[in-house]
């Protein structure tokens, strides 16, 4: 049976991601936590797998914080054209000052890290940061019904899309 992406919800991708990110960062390592020793072939895995574990946290989550702020905002992207467009901009915005923050501050502490600890640590810092974040996103985003609340959202998104109305916080048709 093929996984198909497009069912799963964005929250559970972005967390199985953050896990495969610390998992794969103890590879590049290699990780003295996991006991592993010093083999090209570890970093190989590693450095590949990162590449793909990213794109499943910077993929996924501009939909999601779009979709959430015109539900929660009642924006309708027909009748409200413009503050649909600036909600677009803003999003878009964020999401690149928080991503290009990231670009800025990673060498700085990646190098502090690095010439304080050496590189195993470095690696294993970044990799409990990770899956401290999973965590994080586990008990305050995720929860325990990912899927059911996804659907929920899904099926609201779905109505206020036919309908192009707007809704109040319960679901419920503005007039």
């Amino acid at each position: 049976m093929l996984l198909q992406f497009r069912n799963l919800s964005r929250k559970f991708l972005i967390l199985v991601a953050l896990i495969g990110l610390g998992f794969f960062n103890l590879l590049l390592g290699p990780s003295e936590l996991l006991n592993l020793t010093s083999h090209l072939y570890y970093t190989y895995a590693g450095l590949a797998t990162l590449g793909i574990f990213q794109q499943f946290i910077l993929l996924p989550i501009f939909g999601e914080i779009r979709e959430r702020l015109q539900l929660d905002l009642n924006i309708s992207q027909t009748l409200d054209l413009e503050i649909f467009l600036l909600l677009n901009d803003k999003v878009w915005s964020l999401y690149f000052f928080v991503y290009n923050s990231g670009c800025f501050l990673s060498p700085i502490v990646g190098t502090f890290l690095y010439n304080n600890f050496g590189f195993r640590k470095t690696c294993e810092f970044m990799a409990l940061t990770n899956l401290g974040y999973a965590i994080i996103i586990f008990l305050f985003n995720c929860g325990l019904t990912p899927f059911k609340e996804d659907r929920l959202f899904k099926e609201k998104l779905k109505v206020f899309k036919e309908k192009d109305c707007l809704l109040d916080k319960g679901g419920n048709k503005v007039k």
